[in-house]
C-alpha cells in the first residue's frame, strides 16, 4: 500500500456532508515530498487538490476536490473526451526544469526490453494458450522495435500524472451551465516522465469506448504538436508492451499457482487485457 488517506469533516455539519480537507500519509518522507512538488508545479493544471502544509515529514494536509469519479459503465461525452485531451496535453506541455539522469528515457526503454526478451512464457508461468499466444506476439514486436530501432533517440520529459484511473478522474457538473469541472487527485506517482506513462493507463482502462477514446486522443494530438521523427501510435505501442509485461511479472508474483482459481485473479484478467489492446494496436499499425 503505497499510502494512507482519511477524509476532514465538519462536525457540525450532516454526516453525509463533504469532507472539508484530507490527511495522506505516505509510506516515507521522499514520496510525501515528491506529491507536494508536483502538485505545487503543475498539479493545478489538471485541478489537482492544494498542499495546505505538512502534518509530519511523511504526511500531508490537502484540500478537499468536489465531484465524483468517472464512471465508464456510462459512455463518456464526446465534449468531455474533447475537453479532457485538451487539458492532458496542456499537463504535459508545461515547461519543468528537468532533474539529470545519468540514463536517458530511450536507454532505460531499450534496458527494458532487452530484459523482458530474456524472459519465456515457461518462466512467467502464464495460465492459459490465449495469454501465451498473446504474450509471444507480443515477445515478436519487441524483438521488431530492437532491430528497428523505433524508440525515439530522444524522449522528452514532460509533467505525468502516471495514474490516471478513473477513481482518480472526478466529474462535477457546472450546475445551470453547460460542462463541467474535470479535477484529477493522486498525485503520488507523478514524476517528469514518457507522456506515454499517461496514455497506457487510459488507453486499458477505455478499451470499451473506442469511438470517445479516439475522441480524447485526437484532441490531444489537436493541441500538442507530434514530433516529427517518431510516429505518436508507436511510443504509445512501446509503452502499453512494457507496462503489460510488468502485468504479468506482477501477476506471476500474486499468483504462486496453488489451485487454478488462481489462474483467473483480477491481476491476470488485466494483463489479458493489456495484451489484447496490445494485439489490436499491433494489427491497427500494421
Amino acid at each position: 500500500e503505497e499510502a494512507k488517506v482519511w477524509s476532514i469533516r465538519d462536525k457540525t455539519q450532516p454526516i453525509d456532508s463533504e469532507p472539508i480537507g484530507w490527511i495522506k500519509q505516505h509510506r516515507t518522507p521522499q514520496k510525501a515530498r515528491r506529491e507536494q512538488s508536483s502538485l505545487s508545479q503543475w498539479g493545478t493544471l489538471l485541478r489537482g487538490p492544494t498542499v495546505l502544509g505538512y502534518l509530519t515529514p511523511n504526511s500531508l494536509l490537502l484540500s478537499h476536490c468536489s465531484g465524483t469519479p468517472l464512471d465508464l459503465s456510462v459512455q463518456p461525452s464526446m465534449d468531455f473526451c474533447t475537453d479532457f485531451g485538451h487539458q492532458l496535453a496542456q499537463l504535459h506541455q508545461h515547461q519543468s526544469p528537468a532533474t539529470p539522469d545519468r540514463l536517458s528515457l530511450s536507454d532505460a526503454m531499450y534496458m527494458r526490453i532487452q530484459t523482458a526478451l530474456t524472459e519465456t512464457p515457461s518462466t512467467l508461468k502464464l495460465p492459459t494458450t490465449e495469454i501465451t499466444d498473446f504474450y509471444l506476439i507480443l515477445r515478436e514486436w519487441l524483438h521488431k522495435i530492437t532491430e528497428l530501432k523505433l524508440i525515439p533517440t530522444t524522449i522528452e520529459r514532460t509533467p505525468c500524472h502516471r495514474d490516471l484511473r478513473t477513481d482518480n478522474l472526478l466529474i462535477e457538473a457546472l450546475g445551470n451551465q453547460a460542462g463541467w469541472h474535470i479535477s484529477v487527485i493522486d498525485w503520488g506517482q507523478s514524476r517528469l516522465d514518457w507522456w506515454v506513462s499517461d496514455w497506457v493507463v487510459l488507453w486499458v482502462e477505455w478499451c470499451s469506448h473506442h469511438q470517445q477514446r479516439q475522441v480524447l486522443w485526437d484532441a490531444y494530438w489537436s493541441s500538442r504538436p507530434s514530433s516529427p521523427h517518431s510516429d505518436p501510435s508507436h511510443e504509445l505501442l512501446i509503452g502499453l508492451a512494457l507496462r503489460t509485461l510488468n502485468t504479468l511479472r506482477w501477476a506471476y508474483r500474486k499468483s504462486p499457482f496453488n489451485n487454478e482459481l488462481e489462474a483467473y485473479s483480477e491481476v491476470w484478467e488485466r494483463a489479458f487485457t493489456e495484451l489484447n489492446e496490445v494485439n489490436l494496436l499491433l494489427h491497427r499499425i500494421k
